[in-house]
């Protein structure tokens, strides 16, 4: 059976029968490509095939990427790159091949699956074979190999997942395709001639699920080591079944690709016959095809088969340029099929319909159809028949246009049952039917996309066929529906409903109809400039609307109405289009009246259709009566653009814009403006902007490990859409796998603190609780991190109980004291934030698969706590995965706002690109249109006039645009028309209508609209701020004298969309700015009442639970009405609560608040309250000292001091207001007032201190301490009592203060002050005070009396004590101090990393900034000294130095600079390796900063390490004049082995080095007294000294002549360093004997010890030293 198939819209299509194809081959060769084995052959089966290697068979282990398929999903050009593209199995050749050509050898492995080019794969495969040849040279092989394997690079590349296989291509094709050399000249021609066409057709929009169901037919799978085959083998995809028995027709795969087209064509063609008679029977039938090559007027004859299963009626016309006024779709009259050319020898027509009595038939007409293409070679669609109510037409009649001769031929009754099948079984038009229909039509690639388009809209078993024929000079398509006398119409009015598919099926086939008929006249898509163009364009747009209606109705729309005939009718409208246009003023009254006397019935009521759909066909017929007005855009159509325009919108939203409400599902009878929560228009660009922000963050592109934190902020002024905006948009983060979770900050409600981001973050937990796959994994390490800390953070964050432990969710904390609250102030301001910043480190680390996405709205009223977290968040470089979005008005922030100076710092740390910024500003016109578009259910063109209004009056603010609407509506300026079945406006209601200026004013106008319930508690919930839980209203609602529901009041404000009911329960204003205008209702007069109403029903009416949970909100309405309050006593009690409120907002670290609730309850005091009410006036005063001294408000607590002290009238009133005087003194640099002060009040408690001290008077209160400490046997010392004397407890506390301070500015004071501690604990007992002053003791015995043994049972005593509180404000110091001060005399140095660590970890936890950035520093300095690895040491060094600038401890990060810049030095990060000059600190420029006498400590630790570096670079006489400048070093770092320790070591060790070049008297001293210290020092410590005493002497042997002695001690020295793991000075002590055995003449010796010194270097880290000795001794 021979079958009809017409191939897809290729360069070159040919179509032949099956005997035809199993006889003819065609060859092809290239001519330029001779001897290289590039000859290609079309075999009997379709195949294309190297002829070098044509005779062997293919094993199933390479094929063509290419696929049948791709036609009906790809553009031209991809199945253009497929084609030349293969895919094989990499073989054990492939693997060892893949490095010599750019590859990764170690990717790839057999069995792999690649692609590759398959012009290059040829030339490999022949050079390969020519090497084997016998008849070539060996080195002419090698070289032609070599020569294939460098010209293939690029050519072969292993995609790791099927997924990838798309970019590999395009890659390819960027890279490889343009410069392939070995691809044939007519390939590369082909490829260019397609990147040139102007018009592409793009791929289909599941385009890319081809690619990947292509690949997995041909038995491709995904690994873990890449893409491999399924069974071994690659699979030929399969055509889809359905045949007449179940069959599956399997098309084999040729070997195309090769340039070859033809063999692509042939394949494909090969495959659709096929298919066809297998999944698309309906469409086959007997055709005999012409060769491209062949004259097509020799093919006189086509025979077509079609079917059709649906009934169709209408008549479309099209004629355009005729010498009279015809439709655009217009065709000769019914039975005209004479096939005579009456338009000119130029043109022609086809006329085809079926022979069966029944059958409907379209006849298609084409009339000087214009040529887009090349002269010959433009195929246009001959007939097109379709069947009625499944009858199917056994014959076509098809015309030869040339020869004017008929030609009809009987299908075979095979066929005819295939189509019989097909029809009774119902099934649709496949899409690739309609592309047969119009794919050999030259339209161009948009005009056979858009004949694709009305395939796919056309009527349900459809069938259609094509033959390839020429047209000399066709310039008029002419296409007519006609439908027999006994036909009904489509959709009938009788009918009781209509088919919904039917009609947007219709609907898309009249837009392609339209945009077909556009692009063949070439009709201006713009608007007509002038009166002429204008006038021509309404011709062809009445013509129009008679097809179209012709289309739906089945009839002419002038038939049947007043006896008008279809001619007699044209021929008006011909009159009054060809008639002048009319004068401007006479054209709406010429709409009136020829509107008035329509010749036609409008669809809606001829045929029931839509309104919307008949609106526009009438608007076509009506354009000659509308007189053309080109900008009366809303109610006529000006050019053919705006037709297809609206018609797609129908077709593609039916629901919206084609159905009517009640054809939609809606109530018509209550029908309201539908908004979404979401609306969102205009944003299109921002929305992309932060999706692409999120694209980064999550996937970044640099290749980086990690990926970092991100920030994203939106500006505007309120209501332009912003948090809309981002809504949206975390909708498409959450489908791309975030997590996304938001917090908003309220002006009225700042008492919680960190309110936002605490309600994000227990959103955030709560989500991780119902998710039992994550919680498994990250609870027990959450837990580990936070430790006991966990519950502090659980109160903040309730859903946080939720995700820990059970054992550790039941814990509560206590509130802390206020002792513990002023511990420090960077202690509360710093703690949430660490335990806020752990919980993200901890979910970031092990919930990586889903970003976190934290939104914060209204940054504007974010308090500084807030702010602060917010960028120590953004700056934790261990936060990973997160990107935070805020939004605020940037009309409320100035330069000076807090959250400007906030982001300011952000920018600078993080750097632009790690900060987007969006400016969202009003709506513009055509965002406005588009959301009245789709919220009325209209037609864009319909909305314009409605939407130039609404921007005129709102200014295109988004949020003011919604409310406007509304009040529209509720005002009937807006309604819907039940009769019209559509909405309506009043223009010129509309447009006098009085607006308020501002949105606030708008709103409050619509408020008082409301019912006076409604009305009341929308009042009071905007007293109670922007969000109130349910329950306060319940309580609110006792205090009422009337009966009142306000929960029941405020559903009504959430259904009129004011409000909004959130989880809580609690009810939530839509926008702040509908709070800001219910609360303005409110009279200025009368609101301290309405709030003092509001807040005297909460205390009386309140439990005492409901009490502690409201009390924030109690206690604001109280003080916005206190001015009220005259009564005395509830004054006194306000006051009362005012404490209890700060205290537990002061408890909670919102300071903030505290203050504004202890101010007002200051306010309220009376000067006879000082009498009546004594102790609460001293509590709130020194309460708001305290808390003004945290805020840093100096000036405030100064005030607040003053009364205190001039009210007081003893010692105690006073105490607590000099504690915090103190530590203000002690925060502003007042350190010597401070001392002076403490040492006042130390005197009023029975402690007191000479005001200066002397070297006697310390050693007599040392000789006194040290007894007491005599007197008790160890067992005694660690069982002593607790303190519980007030007046001791307070000394205690004063001494723990300020020991820190004399420490720092009064030295001499130090130890006296320790003492003390010491003697109140033996005789009085301990307190967590205590452990400090025993740890410092032992400092001092180690330091000043070499004490080590008894200095470092202090310190053990003092970590007992420690123990035995639990207390945590002094872990930290004591820690810091025993394990760098005390320890270290004992133990090995390497034992007080872990110590170290755990007290800076707890320091942060605590809140002991101070101490916990002192550890830091000393960690990295004991790390230095232990010969810890340099490069990981640096990077621990950044992340503390980064903490001490966060924590704001400048003098830490500056101690501690001369440490990291000797690090770098070392690494080789420096010009000059012995000067303190790089990245982190220049010495040159800070030389006054350390000569400066008051920075001592600094001085002495800058001293030394530069002293270190010039020695250890053999620049020992510099070294020698910096040693001379620190030798106070030991009284100034008292008891701080690493200092004390190492500066003795090398200032020994330099001296020793001199005194072998200049002589030993002038350095006996020096190393005298070093080898002594290091001897004692050793006796204590062995390991940590004795190496270092073994070098000494073997240096001192070494300058005395002592030979062999030298030689055993640098053996000894080595042997023991490398046994305590002192790897730096392992590697001095190698580099010093080869210096030795060098001086000696063993240079072999020598040798190798540098080597070993080099090696020791190197692993070190300390590159720059490596490379010394290697350049001085290697």
């Amino acid at each position: 059976m021979d079958a009809f198939v017409i191939g897809p819209p290729v360069s070159s299509s040919v179509a032949f029968s099956e005997h035809e194809r199993s006889d003819d081959t065609v060859a092809r060769s290239n001519s330029s490509n001779e001897g290289t084995g590039e000859e290609k052959a079309l075999t009997n089966n379709g195949r294309v095939s190297d002829v070098a290697s044509s005779t062997k068979k293919n094993d199933g282990r390479s094929r063509p990427l290419s696929d049948p398929r791709d036609f009906f999903y790809l553009s031209e050009m991809y199945c253009f790159i497929r084609q030349q593209l293969e895919l094989f199995v990499a073989t054990a050749e492939d693997v060892e091949d893949r490095s010599p050509r750019g590859g990764v050898k170690k990717t790839v492995k057999v069995g792999t699956v690649g692609v590759r080019c398959v012009h290059c794969a040829r030339r490999v495969q022949a050079a390969k074979e020519n090497s084997m040849s016998a008849a070539l040279p060996s080195s002419t092989k090698k070289k032609e190999k070599a020569l294939a394997l460098n010209q293939i690079k690029g050519a072969v590349s292993y995609p790791q997942a099927i997924r990838l296989v798309y970019q590999s291509v395009r890659n390819w094709q960027r890279h490889h395709l343009v410069a392939c050399p070995s691809m044939p000249a007519s390939t590369n021609a082909k490829y260019f001639d397609l990147k040139k066409e102007k018009r592409r057709k793009r791929s289909a929009s599941d385009s890319m699920n081809h690619w990947q169901k292509s690949l997995e037919d041909m038995g491709v799978v995904d690994t873990e080591a890449g893409m491999q085959l399924r069974n071994g083998i690659f699979e030929e995809p399969q055509a889809l079944a359905g045949g007449p028995e179940g069959q599956q027709a399997v098309v084999e795969a040729p070997a195309f690709g090769v340039g070859s087209d033809d063999a692509c064509a042939n394949y494909y063609q090969a495959f659709r016959s096929q298919q066809n008679r297998v999944a698309f029977p309906h469409v086959c039938g007997n055709s005999v095809l012409p060769s491209p090559s062949e004259s097509l007027e020799g093919a006189d004859c086509l025979k077509i088969d079609t079917t059709r299963n649906r009934s169709m009626g209408g008549r479309l016309e099209h004629a355009v340029g005729a010498s009279k006024p015809t439709s655009v779709l217009q065709g000769p009259s019914k039975g005209n099929c004479d096939g005579k050319n009456s338009g000119g020898d130029n043109d022609f027509f086809l006329n085809m319909r079926a022979n069966a009595p029944s059958a409907q038939t379209f006849n298609v007409e084409m009339k000087h159809f214009p040529v887009h293409g090349t002269k010959n070679a433009s195929p246009l669609v001959n007939s097109l028949s379709i069947g009625q109510e499944g009858s199917i037409p056994t014959a076509a009649v098809v015309e030869n246009p040339f020869s004017g001769e008929h030609s009809q031929l009987s299908a075979s009754a095979e066929s005819s049952a295939t189509i019989d099948e097909a029809a009774d079984s119902g099934n649709g038009l496949a899409d690739d039917s309609y592309a047969d229909l119009f794919g050999g039509m030259h339209f161009g690639d948009a005009t056979r996309s858009n004949m694709d388009r009305v395939s796919a809209g056309g009527p349900a078993n459809e069938a259609c066929a094509c033959s390839a024929i020429e047209d000399p000079s066709p310039d008029i398509l002419n296409v007519r529906l006609e439908t027999s006398d006994s036909s009904e119409p489509i959709f009938d009015n009788k009918r009781e409903s209509i088919s919904r598919g039917v009609l947007v099926n219709q609907v898309e086939l009249a837009h392609g109809i339209v945009e077909v008929a556009g692009e063949i006249q070439h009709l201006p898509p713009s608007r007509p400039s002038g009166e002429k163009e204008s006038h021509e364009m309404r011709k062809n747009l009445v013509s129009l609307g008679v097809d179209l209606y012709e289309l739906f109705a089945g009839r002419c729309p002038f038939d049947g109405k007043g006896g008008a005939s279809e001619d007699g009718a044209l021929s008006e409208s011909e009159e009054s289009l060809s008639e002048q246009p009319p004068h401007p003023q006479q054209r709406h009254q010429q709409k009136r009246d020829k509107r008035g006397q329509r010749k036609y019935e409008p669809l809606s009521e001829s045929m029931g259709l839509p309104e919307n759909l008949s609106a526009l066909v009438s608007d076509l017929l009506d354009a000659a009566s509308d007189g053309g007005t080109v900008n009366d855009i809303s109610s006529t159509y000006v050019t053919l653009e705006e037709v297809r325009d609206d018609l797609r919108l129908m077709f593609t939203l039916p629901d919206k814009f084609l159905f009517s409400y009640d054809q939609s599902g809606h109530n018509i009878g209550a029908m309201r403006l539908d908004f979404s929560p979401d609306l969102l228009y205009g944003r299109s660009d921002e929305s992309s902007q932060l999706l692409g922000v999120y694209h980064r963050m999550a996937f970044p592109t640099d290749g980086a490990a990690s990926r970092g934190s991100s920030v994203a902020l939106l500006s505007g002024y309120s209501g332009t859409g912003k948090s809309t905006l981002v809504r949206k948009t975390l909708a498409q983060y959450t489908k791309m796998g975030a997590c996304c979770i938001s917090g908003k900050f309220d002006a009225m409600q700042q008492v919680r603190p960190l309110s936002a981001i605490a309600d994000a973050l227990d959103e955030y937990c709560l989500m991780l609780a119902h998710n039992s796959g994550r919680l498994d994994l990250i609870r027990d390490f959450l837990s580990t991190a936070l430790g006991e800390e966990s519950c502090i953070l659980a109160d903040l964050i309730p859903n946080l109980r939720e995700v820990l432990p059970r054992s550790v969710s039941e814990e509560h904390s206590p509130l802390p004291s206020h002792h513990e609250v002023l511990a420090g102030k960077e202690a509360q301001q710093h703690r949430l934030s660490r335990l806020i910043r752990m919980l993200l480190r901890v979910c970031s680390t092990y919930n990586k698969a889903c970003p976190l996405v934290l939104f914060l709205d209204d940054l504007q009223w974010a308090d500084d706590s807030s702010l602060e977290v917010i960028n120590a968040i953004i700056m934790d470089a261990q936060i990973k995965d997160l990107l935070l979005v805020g939004c605020y008005r940037d009309n409320e922030v100035g330069p000076d706002h807090p959250l400007t100076v906030c982001l300011e710092g952000i920018r600078h740390s993080c750097g632009d690109a790690a900060v987007t910024t969006l400016h969202i500003s009003n709506l513009d016109s055509e965002s406005v249109n588009a959301l009245l578009s789709d919220l009325l259910h209209l037609l864009p063109r319909k909305t314009r006039s409605l939407a130039d209004l609404v921007l005129q009056k709102t200014g295109g603010n988004a949020l003011f645009v919604v409310q406007f609407l509304v009040s529209l509506c509720d005002e009937g300026l807006l309604r819907f028309s039940l009769t019209k079945r559509r909405w309506e406006w009043d223009v010129e209601g509309i447009q006098s209508r009085e607006i308020a200026d501002t949105f606030v004013e708008f709103i409050s106008g619509k408020v008082l609209r409301l019912a006076p319930n409604v009305h009341k508690a929308v009042k009071v919930a905007a007293a109670l701020g922007w969000q109130c839980h349910e329950d306060v209203f319940k309580i609110v609602d006792k205090g009422s004298h009337q009966p009142i529901n306000t929960n029941a009041a405020l559903d009504v404000a959430v259904s009129e969309g004011l409000m909004t009911k959130v989880e809580g329960p609690a009810y939530r204003f839509s926008h702040d700015q509908i709070q800001s205008a219910a609360y303005l209702l409110i009279p200025d007069s009368d609101r301290e009442a309405f709030h003092l109403q509001i807040g005297r029903s909460l205390l009386q009416h309140s439990s005492n639970e409901e009490m502690d949970n409201y009390l924030f909100v109690t206690v604001d309405q109280l003080h916005r009405g206190g001015g009220l309050v005259t009564d005395h006593n509830e004054k006194a009690e306000l006051v009362q609560l005012s404490v209890l409120a700060g205290q537990k907002a002061f408890a909670m670290s919102a300071f903030l608040p505290a203050l504004a609730y202890l101010t007002a309850g200051v306010n309220l005091l009376a000067e006879e309250d000082w009498e009546m009410h004594r102790s609460l006036c001293f509590d709130i005063y020194n309460l708001c000292a305290e808390t003004e001294y945290i805020l840093g408000h100096f000036e405030g607590m100064e005030e607040h001091l003053d009364t205190i002290f001039q009210r007081a009238t003893s010692f105690q009133e006073k105490l607590q207001a000099y504690y915090t005087l103190v530590q203000s003194l002690i925060a502003k640099g007042d350190i010597i007032d401070a001392i002076s002060t403490a040492l006042n009040v130390l005197g009023s408690l029975g402690e007191h201190f000479p005001s200066d001290s002397s070297e006697m008077l310390v050693m007599q209160e040392l000789i006194t301490t040290q007894r007491l400490f005599s007197a008790k046997t160890q067992d005694e010392l660690l069982q002593l009592k607790k303190m519980d004397g007030a007046e001791k407890l307070e000394a205690m506390r004063w001494l723990n203060l300020i020991i820190s301070a004399t420490y720092a500015a009064k030295r001499e004071l130090f130890p006296l002050l320790i003492c003390r501690l010491c003697q109140l604990s033996l005789l009085h007992g301990v307190c967590s005070e205590s452990a400090v002053g025993f740890c410092f003791f032992g400092v001092i015995r180690s330091g000043n009396f070499c004490d080590f043994a008894g200095g470092y049972q202090y310190g053990k005593l003092a970590i007992a004590t420690l123990n035995k509180f639990r207390t945590q404000h002094c872990f930290t110091r004591v820690h810091v101090v025993m394990y760098c001060f005390v320890s270290n005399w004992i133990e090995p140095l390497q034992s007080s990393l872990s110590p170290l660590k755990q007290a800076i970890d707890f320091g942060l936890k605590t809140g002991d900034i101070e101490y916990a950035c002192m550890g830091a520093h000393m960690y990295a300095a004991t790390a230095l000294a232990s010969g810890c690895p340099l490069g990981p040491l640096y990077e621990k060094l950044k992340l503390h130095a980064k903490q001490m600038v966060e924590f704001k401890q400048q003098y830490a990060e500056t101690y501690n600079r001369p440490l990291r810049q000797t690090v770098l030095n070392l690494l080789g990060k420096s010009t000059d390796p012995t000067k303190l000059v790089g990245e982190e600190m220049d010495e040159s420029k800070m030389i006054g900063v350390v000569e400066d006498p008051k920075n001592e400590i600094f001085n002495a630790m800058t001293y030394l390490h530069r002293m270190y570096l010039e020695y250890l670079f053999g620049e020992y006489n510099r070294a020698e004049e910096t040693a001379k400048k620190n030798e106070n070093i030991p009284k100034q770092c008292v008891g701080r082995f690493v200092a004390v320790c190492n500066f003795t070591f090398y200032r020994g060790l330099t001296a020793l080095a001199l005194a072998r070049e200049e002589g030993m008297e002038q350095y006996a001293g020096t190393i005298d007294k070093a080898m002594h210290l290091m001897e004692v020092w050793s006796s204590s410590t062995r390991w940590n000294c004795q190496h270092k005493l073994e070098l000494m002497n073997a240096e001192y042997a070494f300058l005395s002549g002592k030979e062999v002695e030298a030689a055993t001690a640098y053996f000894r020295a080595a042997e023991l360093a490398s046994d305590h793991r002192f790897l730096h000075e392992e590697a001095l002590i190698f580099e010093r004997a080869g210096i030795f055995h060098l001086h000696n003449g063993d240079h072999d010796k020598a040798s190798g010890l540098f080597s070993k010194a080099y090696d020791c270097y190197m692993r070190w880290g300390a590159c720059s030293k490596a490379c010394h000795v290697r350049d001085n001794y290697l």
